[in-house]
C-alpha cells in the first residue's frame, strides 16, 4: 500500500508528540528505503495506519531512500534523515496547525480524521476533505474515520506533502548513522559506508570535522554503527563494519580515536550495533554478527565530564558567549518553512 512502508524499515525513533501537551506523550517515527518518513500514534489506533508523514524528495524532486533518522532531543521539530544516497537532509517537522474542527456537511467526520486534516495546510486541508467525501458519497459511507480516509486512496502528494528541507555536505555512500548529540541541539555525528564520519552544525551545509577510521583496506572501511557517550559531549564510538570499534575524545584529538575496544579476543571482530547506557557512566554495549551482546566499561578519563567540555563543544560550533544559538536556529527553521 502506498500509505505504509513497502521497504524495509531502516529506523525507528520515540519522539515528543507536541511541545505544548503531555510531557509524557511520545509517538513513533520510522523510515525506509522508499522515501517515506511515518509518524505513528498508538494513543488514537493500534498502529494500524500512520497519524501523518512525509516523502523524502531530492533536489529533482525525486525519491530518496532513508537509511537513518534521527530527531533532536532538545529540538523535536528538527530531525535529519540520512540517505542512500549519501545525502545528509535536515528538515523541520511542521506544528500542526490550529484545529479546523469537524467539517460540517452531510458526512460525520470522527476525531481520527480530523487529525489527519488538522496536520495538512489549509489549501491541502480542502483537497483531502473533498476527495474523501466523494469517495464516501460514492461507497455510500456516512462516517469518515482515518481507516475511511486512506481507503479513499488520496495523493500522496497532499496527505504526505514533502517538508522543506536542506541538503548538508554529502557522503560519497549511503549514511547508515544519523544521531544528534544529547547534549547540544545542533549538533549532529553521522556514519556511512564511504568510510567517513562527519561532524555537523545542522545550520552549516559544510561538515566541522570528517574523520576516518582505522581500516586495514578501504574495501573494508564501511562504518557499521556509531553512538554518542551520555556522560561526556566531547566523546562517542564508531564501529566498522569488517572489525574494530573506536572511541574518539574531541577534547584530546579532533581526528584519531583515543581508544580500540578489544573485541579480537573475544572472536568476532565485526561490532553491528553499539549504545551508551543511558544511566550509568562509561557503560558501552555491543552487538556483533555472531549474536552476541559485550558490555565495555570505559575508563574514568572517558567517562567522567571535564571542566572545559562545553565550552570545546561550543568552539567547535562557533558558538559566542557559550550559548546554542537558538535564536539563529529558529530563523532557520522559519527560512525552510518559508523556501
Amino acid at each position: 500500500d502506498d500509505y505504509f512502508h513497502r521497504e524495509a524499515i531502516q529506523e525507528v525513533n520515540w519522539i515528543p508528540a507536541d511541545l505544548s501537551g503531555n510531557p509524557d506523550a511520545y509517538i513513533i517515527a520510522t523510515v525506509s528505503g522508499d522515501g517515506k518518513v511515518l509518524l505513528w500514534d498508538a494513543r488514537d489506533n493500534d498502529l494500524s495506519y500512520p497519524s501523518r508523514g512525509f516523502m523524502l524528495l531530492g533536489s529533482k524532486k525525486k525519491c530518496l531512500g532513508g537509511r537513518s533518522l534521527s530527531f533532536s532531543p532538545l529540538d523535536p521539530w528538527l530531525f535529519v534523515v540520512g540517505c542512500e544516497t549519501g545525502t545528509v537532509m535536515r528538515a523541520f517537522r511542521p506544528p500542526p496547525g490550529a484545529s479546523v474542527g469537524k467539517p460540517q456537511g452531510n458526512y460525520t467526520w470522527k476525531s481520527s480524521a480530523v487529525q489527519l486534516l488538522d496536520q495538512l495546510a489549509a489549501n491541502s486541508r480542502l483537497t483531502l476533505q473533498h476527495h474523501v467525501e466523494g469517495f464516501c458519497r460514492t461507497a455510500g459511507i456516512k462516517e469518515v474515520t482515518a481507516e475511511v480516509v486512506f481507503q479513499s486512496k488520496p495523493e500522496q502528494a497532499v496527505i504526505f506533502p514533502a517538508p522543506k528541507t536542506t541538503d548538508l555536505e554529502p557522503h560519497a555512500g549511503p549514511v547508515v548513522v544519523a544521531t544528534f548529540s544529547p547534549f547540544h541541539r545542533k549538533l549532529l555525528l553521522t556514519g556511512s559506508v564511504d568510510g567517513a564520519v562527519k561532524l555537523y552544525d545542522v545550520l552549516q551545509q559544510k561538515a566541522l570535522l570528517t574523520l576516518f577510521p582505522p581500516s586495514k583496506h578501504l574495501s573494508t572501511c564501511a562504518v557499521s554503527a556509531a553512538s554518542w557517550s551520555s556522560a561526556r559531549p566531547c566523546v562517542f564510538a564508531v564501529a566498522m563494519e569488517m572489525g574494530g570499534v573506536y572511541i574518539y575524545d574531541l577534547l584530546q584529538s579532533k581526528q584519531e580515536p583515543v581508544m580500540q575496544l578489544p573485541l579480537a579476543a573475544t572472536g568476532s571482530q565485526k561490532a553491528t550495533s553499539l549504545t551508551f547506557n543511558p544511566r550509568q557512566r562509561g557503560l558501552l554495549a555491543c552487538g556483533d554478527d555472531g549474536g552476541r551482546v559485550r558490555v565495555f566499561r570505559l575508563p574514568f578519563k572517558l567517562s567522567e565530564q571535564q571542566k572545559s567540555e562545553m565550552a570545546e563543544i561550543s568552539g567547535l560550533m562557533g558558538d559566542r558567549g557559550g550559548k546554542e544559538g537558538k535564536p539563529s536556529l529558529e530563523k532557520t527553521r522559519s527560512m525552510d518553512a518559508t523556501k
